[in-house]
């Protein structure tokens, strides 16, 4: 959010920069500068998650940006009517000199915690006769927000008139009204439970509030009222809800939301329903026996790892996180061929197979022991994952074998069998059988489509002219609900519900699609750390207890059958 000017009326002198002056890093300091981190931290989030919005200051920037001190304090093209001092054991001379300015003109200057006793880093008087001379507290959550009272633009307040901690807001003057937006900051405890929050959200200033729906583009007056000089507007907020507020300079006419048509005859939704895919399944091969120059086959393994191994034992360097860019390596041929070797086990014959792999025209295939060509027809997810024909799999162990070159500048890769047909998974094996029919509403990894990262659309029946729809446990970017195959609505966040009116009495068919994602195909599926959060190159090359042959899927699909009512 870039347009109009922030309004920021209070200013905190980063206390960070005093410390290196005076103590500069060394190991007898760690524990000091520890603490100075933790109440910095702590600073930071009691001014955010308090509604107060602020600035840090830069010591060594001030003198520059402002010249001399003033009520209020200007710097830069801002202006602040509060600045806080946080627990500093030095100030620069220049800063000292400004803020004696600032509180000798009437600004409200705050010192927390103990005064400074170092200028410029030397013994001085000069910082604690400021400190007597102002206002001084603890280094406490409490006292700090309280002793800011007065300068508040907005306060975010719930129902019971508690502040809340919850959320944090930034606030732009832009002509003839503010930009106000307001957003969560904190994860939510449980996607799965739909929890609101009722914000009160007073501004100071006279103002009408209107709704600009970043999620739908719709713009819309909104409900206030006007109180003791501040315009007070309520909202319900869910718990990944953002708020963006046109505050037009004014009073206006209070407008309630639209009212929604209430619908409360439960529709039954069967435990299994019918389903269709928006692609092909997905075998992942991502380990194979192998064998280098033809030479006899070593034992399974993943094949990032054994890449690595038949580098090692050719004196090609290793791939790994830290590769260089292939422009800046000079390109040569490579001298060297590995085999990958897949045993492919199947409850059924199937026709129709593609084989997904990268650098597929380079490839050498047989299967089952007869040569395929490499005809390219087509690519899955990435042009550079080309797609070959494969002959019919057959009922048993079906054995593939893929030649591929290896040097410098190769990449052997995973690759896929691509088809409709199941694929169960137990631990590290893998099967391919039937398609089910039908699926319940529970993760797909366990229903034949352990690796399927494409969409998938749920069937269902339903009699009436409207409906509300509530699909609140689900496992994927989103879900669109369609009415006789026409597309109504987008579920994304909580209360993950919407309302569709206006149709024809009657049976109508509903298709509620769940848009998948890459992971279980792509993603890094023997990374048995499932808290990391950093998904680098390191993920897919784990090692120790973070590595599991076994794999660790992630669950994908609506996982609790959809709430519908009519």
């Amino acid at each position: 959010m870039t347009r109009g000017k922030p309004v920021v009326k209070v200013g905190v002198i980063h206390p960070v920069e005093s410390f290196w002056l005076h103590w500069g890093p060394n190991d007898k300091t760690a524990l000091i500068r520890e603490n100075m981190d933790k109440k910095f931290s702590d600073l930071t989030e009691w001014l955010l998650k308090g509604s107060i919005d602020f600035n840090f200051i830069s010591e060594s920037l001030l003198p520059s940006l402002c010249k001399e001190g003033s009520a209020p304090l200007r710097v830069g093209e801002m202006e602040y009517d509060a600045v806080i001092v946080p627990d500093c054991e030095t100030l620069r001379s220049s800063t000292l000199e400004r803020l004696e300015a600032f509180a000798r003109s009437g600004g409200k200057l705050i010192f927390m915690g103990s005064a400074p006793t170092l200028e410029d880093g030397a013994p001085s008087g000069r910082g604690k006769a400021l400190y007597d001379s102002c206002t001084s507290i603890s280094f406490d959550r409490a006292q700090l927000l309280n002793a800011l009272e007065d300068n508040r633009t907005v306060t975010l307040r719930l129902a019971n008139g508690r502040l809340s901690d919850g959320f944090i807001y930034q606030l732009r003057r832009d002509g003839d009204g503010c930009w106000l937006f307001i957003s969560r900051c904190r994860e939510p405890y449980n996607k799965d439970v739909c929890r609101s929050s009722n914000l009160r959200i007073s501004v100071k200033g006279e103002f009408t509030p209107v709704i600009y729906d970043t999620l739908t583009g719709e713009i819309r007056p909104t409900e206030c009222e006007y109180k003791n000089g501040f315009t007070v507007i309520p909202k319900k907020l869910y718990e990944y809800d953002s708020l963006l507020l046109r505050l037009n300079d004014g009073k206006g006419k209070s407008v309630g939301e639209p009212k929604k048509p209430e619908l409360t005859t439960p529709v039954a939704v069967p435990a299994l329903v019918p389903y269709s895919l928006s692609e092909p399944n997905v075998l992942l091969l991502d380990t194979a026996e192998f064998a280098i120059d033809g030479g006899e086959f070593m034992p399974e393994e993943e094949i990032l790892r054994l890449d690595n191994i038949c580098r090692r034992k050719l004196g090609i360097r290793e791939r790994g996180g830290q590769i260089a860019q292939p422009w800046s390596v000079k390109a040569e041929a490579p001298a060297h061929c590995v085999t990958l070797r897949f045993r492919i086990n199947s409850e059924i014959d199937y026709s129709g197979a593609k084989l997904a792999l990268e650098d597929a025209e380079k490839a050498s295939i047989v299967f089952n022991g007869a040569p395929v060509k490499s005809e390219i027809n087509g690519w899955f997810t990435d042009k550079d994952i080309k797609t070959v024909s494969l002959p019919d799999i057959i009922k048993g162990e079906n054995i593939l074998e893929i030649t591929l070159p290896i040097g410098t500048s190769t990449n052997t890769e995973w690759c896929y069998i691509l088809g409709d047909f199941g694929v169960r998974k137990a631990g590290r094996s893998k099967t391919v059988t039937s398609l089910p029919e039908r699926i319940a509403f529970d993760s797909i990894v366990n229903q034949g489509l352990a690796f399927y990262g494409g969409n998938i659309t749920y069937h269902l029946e339903a009699s009436g002219n409207a409906f509300e729809i509530e699909t609140t446990r689900y496992r994927g970017a989103l879900i669109s609900v369609a009415v006789d195959g026409e597309e109504k609505a987008k579920i994304v966040y909580p209360p993950y519900r919407t309302v569709i009116s206006g149709l024809a009495d009657g049976n109508h068919k509903i298709d509620i699609t769940l848009f998948g994602n890459r992971f279980n195909c792509f993603g890094p599926v023997h990374l048995s750390n499932e808290k990391e959060s950093w998904q680098g190159p390191g993920a897919w090359r784990s090692t120790g207890c973070e590595w599991s042959y076994e794999y660790v899927l992630r669950d994908v699909g609506i996982l609790a059958a959809p709430i519908i009512k009519a």
